[in-house]
């Protein structure tokens, strides 16, 4: 099988981790949510979506950010994130800090460089890569900002995910 519809969403598989497949969308509002709807394990992806809508509100998701859900503990996708950042900033000290099944690493000035929300044995991510987060600069930063270049989405992607520890 090639590809498979989630929640209205088409994904198209584009490899494999841990035994696990590896789908792709162009567009979703929450890998999250179509993880719910997804019968096994398998790790959902997309590079661009639309701003998700939920009961909570709604937070910027733009294009060239790596947003992701996979069955993985909090702690190993935590682990992995920083693992995969430090090298490329080896001066930058990033603080993980979980509440209430939300986490986040944040740079020292406290900005946010991921987001982090985990149930029922998954957790979903925002990796802040490329990403211009237009009225939300003093609660966001971008990797590329802080490198200089723009961040390809597929090394974050299999990068983070060899390091993800099961």
């Amino acid at each position: 099988m090639d590809t498979v519809h989630l929640r209205g969403h088409r994904y198209r598989r584009i490899g494999t981790w841990q035994g696990m497949p590896v789908w792709q969308t162009p567009q979703t509002d929450s890998t999250f949510r179509d993880r719910q709807a997804l019968e096994g394990a398998a790790v959902l992806v997309t590079a661009e979506t639309t701003r998700p809508n939920t009961s909570e509100g709604s937070w910027p998701a733009p294009p060239g950010n790596l947003y992701l859900s996979l069955p993985a503990t909090p702690a190993a996708l935590s682990a992995a994130v920083s693992d995969w950042v430090q090298p490329r900033i080896p001066a930058l000290a990033l603080a993980l800090r979980w509440e209430d099944g939300f986490g986040a690493h944040r740079l020292p000035d406290g900005r946010f460089l991921s987001g982090m929300v985990e149930g029922a044995g998954v957790v979903g991510l925002d990796l802040h890569l490329n990403a211009d987060y237009t009225g939300h600069e003093a609660e966001h930063a971008a990797l590329a900002g802080l490198l200089g270049r723009p961040v390809p989405i597929d090394e974050a992607l299999w990068g983070v995910l060899a390091r993800v520890a099961v």
